[in-house]
């Protein structure tokens, strides 16, 4: 008989459901298998694969959908669990809110961390109210659950006092009013806090965080209105704006004043002109009858002068030719007169034209010289807009560097930073939120736009860090990751990917290294972690390294390197890490120029291997993939699609390497359904496959990996035209009940029409398959 203390560590290694059935065996098992030991921890979630290590893995999926717990189960563990503290719901889709929420409040009293992460939709208000009765509750998990709003974090925080870790990533409807709540309601107990993704979160929330001096974990990537100056000078403009819009309404009424009064004035000088026209009109009447008089009385005195003139003209005829004579001259003076008096007028007249002229000249002017002073005008406005501009953005500035100092001063024990994705942060903001963190152990930094500047205050500042991620920073240089790699000697991971400027230069300096020279004796001694993939890194840096490593005997620290997609490493690498025999667990050449004679002395030196990822490796041959299956016996996760796999390859594989669980064979032309065989018989723990574009294989072998890979949740059937339309309605219906995820070899491809039935007649099934071709 076994003692308890060993059947219970026996159990421990069991999942649920065996320890349910391990405890029907006998009276001392059952008591075994109800120890509080092995019921700590409740975890429901469907098991999928996780992959930690190689970045190129997380384009692949790591939580399958695979439902082993419904109702029922939940509510048999319920009977048979004692004291729970840990609970796992993560991505229990298949659970409804009824059975979460009895479950849950059964052990209300003991539960300490709970993970609703990927239940979305399935919460109502109702449930998450029950659910805040939690009184010993410490970490609440709710990564992507939609469900959860701001009014969700309050009752929370409000009912369950003990809480200090919050995950809310991806939770769309979180904003900074509930992390006013947490830091209002947790205060110094806040531990931990990552809102990656949150949409809505602000610096302001740094403003409030301010309350929580013992916080050290903090993960703000991907937060759009984090460092947005627009949405935090709303506040600020708005009381800019009240002003403008007051003092334009006062210049408005004044306006209005002025037009006023001017249109008064304009209507007296109306009245006083018309008055001037009646008084002259008037005048012009009367003028016009004293004329009228005077030409009557003209009239009367000529005829009597005729009168007079006919009785004397006899007596006169002398006299009226001395007259006539007379008039004559007296008409010629007077011609001449006129014409003098014409002269005069011309003269007048022109004179007055030139004066017109030199009117319409100087209105020209005027205008011009107008013109040009509203020009002046509008261009010192736009300067003044953009002094304004200019003077609000430096005023926000000020604000954001405020924000940073308070919290950095305030927060100091703070270990984990995530600020990714935020190119808006400047270098003075940054450097400011990086000033009093000076414990920091974890920062990243992914797609955030710095500079060399940024890098050199780190160099000095925060000299603890452990892990540094730089990924995606075109603008950083190599005497700047320089600089960091001399500065802070307990870096054990450092990313570097996609910094496609990174060369060899980086790490030059350590050429002159010796055995004797104790100079940079401390660098690099505990990196684990290197990453450079799509940098035009060339065999001298891995030279550099691992000579400096051996030298400090620190080479077996060395646990992943990434150099995928960094087409100038050759064999020469391969050969620079077979050296010595390596602890390498992870390693991607992805599209690097390695061949098999390179690959033949690293598989050899490299037994540790966990994960190698060696997809589109052309010049690589079915000699050098023998190799990694002959020597690399640990292996879980495999990528070679696009490479000369063919089925040999598998059958070694299937011999030597029975852990394989993750394999991307996709693009591999020489594959059969004979590998497919060879492999489903040795590899019967595989999880996840991707046999896309594989063109040689059929049903048959599609057949040998369903049947014998138990364990399947993923496979990727896409871009092959071989597979029986009846057999993959059977498989679809079959999946389907096993909670297998299966991806069929078109997109728009929909099986729905397909019967899963035998009796299926054969034109139906050849018309179907047409159809998905075209």
């Amino acid at each position: 008989m076994f003692p308890d203390e060993l059947l219970i560590k026996i159990f421990q290694n069991l999942d649920i459901k065996n320890k349910i059935k391990a405890g029907l065996v006998c009276k001392k098992w059952r008591n075994c298998s109800k120890s509080k030991k092995l019921w700590k921890k409740i975890d429901l979630s469907p098991k999928g694969i996780e992959i930690e290590m190689l970045p190129i893995f997380r384009n692949f999926s790591k939580y399958p959908e695979q439902y082993k717990y419904d109702s029922n189960s939940i509510h048999k563990i319920s009977k048979w669990a004692n004291e729970v503290e840990e609970v796992i719901f993560k991505n229990c889709k298949n659970l409804n809110e009824f059975s979460i929420v009895n479950f849950i409040s059964k052990y209300q009293k003991s539960i300490k961390s709970l993970n609703l992460s990927g239940m979305n939709g399935a919460i109502t208000r109702w449930g998450y109210s029950k659910m805040t009765c939690l009184k010993n509750l410490e970490k609440v998990n709710f990564e992507m659950c939609f469900w959860v709003k701001d009014r969700t974090i309050k009752a929370f925080v409000e009912n369950c006092p003990r809480l200090n870790t919050f995950i809310l990533d991806y939770c769309d409807l979180i904003s900074d009013d509930s992390i006013r709540e947490i830091s209002q309601g947790c205060g110094d107990k806040l531990i931990k806090l990552s809102l990656v993704g949150c949409k809505l979160i602000s610096e302001q929330s740094l403003e409030y965080l301010t309350n929580c001096p013992n916080i050290e974990y903090l993960a703000l990537g991907e937060t759009d209105e984090f460092g947005d100056e627009e949405t935090e000078t709303e506040s600020e403009t708005e009381t800019e704006t009240e002003s403008e819009t007051d003092s334009d309404q006062n210049q408005n009424e004044n306006e209005n004043q002025n037009q006023n009064q001017n249109q008064n004035e304009n209507e007296n000088e109306n009245d006083n002109e018309n008055e001037n026209e009646n008084e002259n009109q008037n005048q012009n009447q009367n003028q016009n009858e004293n004329e009228n008089e005077n030409e009557n009385e003209n009239e009367n005195q000529n005829e009597n002068e005729n009168e007079n003139q006919n009785e004397n003209e006899n007596e006169n005829q002398n006299e009226n030719e001395n007259e006539n004579e007379n008039e004559n001259e007296n008409e010629n003076e007077n011609e001449n007169e006129n014409e003098n008096d014409i002269n005069k007028v011309v003269d007048e007249i022109m004179n007055e034209f030139d004066l017109d002229e030199n009117e319409k000249n100087i209105k020209k002017d005027n205008d011009e010289n107008e013109k040009n002073i509203k020009k002046d005008n509008d261009e010192n406005e736009d300067e003044d807009e953009d002094d304004e501009s200019e003077d609000v953005s430096s005023i926000y500035d000020g604000y954001l560097q405020s924000i940073f100092a308070d919290f950095s001063s305030e927060c100091n024990k703070l270990k984990y930073l995530d600020l990714s994705d935020h190119k808006e942060l400047n270098t003075s903001s940054l450097k400011a939120l990086l000033g009093g963190l000076t414990n920091l152990k974890t920062l990243i930094l992914d797609e955030c736009d710095i500079t060399d500047n940024i890098l050199d205050y780190i160099s000095i500042n925060n000299t603890r860090l452990k892990k540094l991620s730089l990924e995606s920073n075109e603008n950083v240089t190599n005497q700047g990751i320089e600089n960091i790699i001399q500065s802070c000697p307990f870096l054990e991971i450092l990313d570097l990917n996609e910094i496609t400027s990174l060369n060899d230069e980086f790490i030059g300096f350590l050429e002159n290294e010796n055995d004797n020279d104790n100079e940079y004796s401390q660098i690099l001694n505990n990196i684990q972690i290197l990453r450079f993939s799509s940098s035009e890194i060339t065999d001298k840096t891995v030279e550099l390294i691992v000579d400096h490593l051996a030298i400090s005997n620190c080479f077996l620290n060395l646990k992943e390197l990434d150099f995928e997609f960094c087409s100038l490493i050759t064999d020469k690498t391969l050969e620079i890490l077979s050296r010595e025999t390596n602890n390498l667990r992870a390693i991607s050449f992805s599209s690097c120029s390695i061949t098999d004679e390179g690959m033949k002395k690293f598989a050899k030196k490299s037994p540790n291997l966990i994960a190698i990822d060696i997809d589109e490796c052309s010049q690589l041959t079915n000699i050098g993939i023998n190799e990694i299956a002959i020597n690399c016996t640990k292996l879980v996760t495999l990528a070679i699609s696009a490479t000369n796999l063919n089925d040999q390859n598998l059958k070694t594989f299937s011999q030597n390497c029975p852990n394989i669980n993750f394999l991307n064979i996709s693009n591999c032309k020489q594959i059969t359904d004979k590998g497919l065989k060879y492999l489903s018989k040795g590899c019967k723990q595989i999880q996840w496959i991707d046999c896309k574009g594989c063109d040689s294989i059929s049903t048959k072998g599609v057949q040998y990996l369903t049947t014998n890979c138990l364990n399947l949740q993923f496979i990727n059937l896409r871009d092959i035209h071989n597979l029986d339309g009846v057999f993959l309605g059977k498989l679809k219906e079959e999946f389907y009940e096993k909670k297998v995820s299966i991806k069929f070899w078109d997109e728009n491809h929909d099986l729905s029409s397909i019967s899963s039935s035998t009796k299926s007649s054969t034109k139906s099934t050849s018309t179907t398959q047409e159809d998905s071709n075209n």
